[in-house]
């Protein structure tokens, strides 16, 4: 992800990240690690599972991040 800031004497300034869209998945532990599996063989980046709070309930739940850089081809 690239970010231009222009100052007011017209200085320009790139910023440059590594962003790449994730998004997460939960579910049983099982069908997760296969998910897991699965997306790393197709070179997608997994976080390891972890804790996370839901959005609705917010109770804790095990969620698996995928990040994908072209998640149109997803």
């Amino acid at each position: 992800m690239t970010l231009w800031l222009i100052d007011r004497n017209q200085s320009h300034y790139r910023l440059t990240d590594s962003f790449a869209p994730a998004f997460y998945v939960s579910g049983d532990h099982e069908r997760l690690v296969q998910l897991q599996d699965a997306a790393q063989h197709q070179t997608q980046n997994c976080a390891p599972l972890h804790r996370s709070a839901g959005l609705v309930a917010h109770a804790p739940r095990t969620v698996l991040e995928v990040s994908v850089l072209r998640p149109d081809r997803f």
